[in-house]
């Protein structure tokens, strides 16, 4: 949240109490700040857990890594590129990360979607102004470069729309004489993050917490992974009401 209002995504106040929104109604309504709330808690979990959180979001698509530290995330950065009658683009976040061992250095633009569909122009454009970006420090690319597109799916697996996507951005770059970079393009939907989080396995307290979290922003916003009890998996056809609520473990109530 704090880096939604920093970023300036957070909406504006409403000066009515009868007027304004819940919060969690904006919640509900904004993919900025669940996409503040999601990123923040996995910038402060350790590397290792962050990356398997991401690794199993993007399963099959992304390698897993038993050594991982993320050296820098940037909110909504702004990457000038004067194209298409516009200045700048600004992708959702993007991660700077030291990824296995030996070391290899991972270069992530993050863009999510909820209510709107990912499309191929917006990728292309972020993956272009991130490769003309002015780099003082360090002239050279790094290991790996990589799209990381969630939510806004509609219709097909987020392994599906990245390949079909990203060779969307890919043939319209070719086309334009643009920079022959290999890009990893990767796609999965909030769902695939909630079921991500459900199965992760926290080291500490703090990260159990951590992760509750996020578990609990994506429900807000609509995506809450629900397993099965043991009971419920083994258990035979139910008799009546009673014999279903004691399996479930729901008591009657007056």
């Amino acid at each position: 949240m704090l880096n939604a209002i920093l970023g300036g995504k957070a909406p504006r106040a409403e000066l009515s109490r009868d007027q304004a929104p819940s919060w969690r109604h904006l919640m509900r309504e904004n993919e900025d700040l669940v996409t503040a709330t999601l990123i923040e808690r996995l910038s402060y979990l350790p590397g290792a857990i962050a990356w398997t959180i991401l690794a199993k979001t993007y399963e099959g698509q992304l390698p897993a890594f038993r050594m991982a530290s993320f050296d820098s995330i940037e909110f909504w950065p702004r990457w000038d590129y004067s194209v298409d009658d516009r200045s700048h683009v600004e992708p959702d976040a993007f991660f700077q990360l030291t990824l296995g061992d030996p070391a290899q250095r991972w270069h992530v633009i993050f863009e999510a979607k909820h209510r709107a569909e990912q499309y191929a122009k917006q990728w292309r454009l972020e993956q272009d102004a991130y490769l003309a970006r002015p780099d003082e420090e360090d002239e050279t690319l790094p290991d790996r470069i990589v799209f990381m597109a969630l939510g806004g799916l509609r219709g097909s697996t987020g392994a599906a729309a990245a390949r079909m996507i990203g060779q969307q951005v890919s043939d319209e770059r070719q086309r334009r004489g643009g920079a022959a970079v290999e890009i990893l393009t990767v796609a999965a939907d909030w769902s695939d993050m909630a079921q991500a989080l459900a199965e992760v396995e926290p080291h500490a307290e703090h990260e159990a917490r951590l992760i509750s979290d996020m578990i609990e922003a994506l429900a807000i916003f609509g995506y809450r992974h629900l397993t099965l009890s043991d009971g419920l998996l083994h258990a035979g056809p139910f008799e009546d009401w009673q014999s279903s609520m004691d399996t479930l473990g729901w008591s009657k109530t007056s």
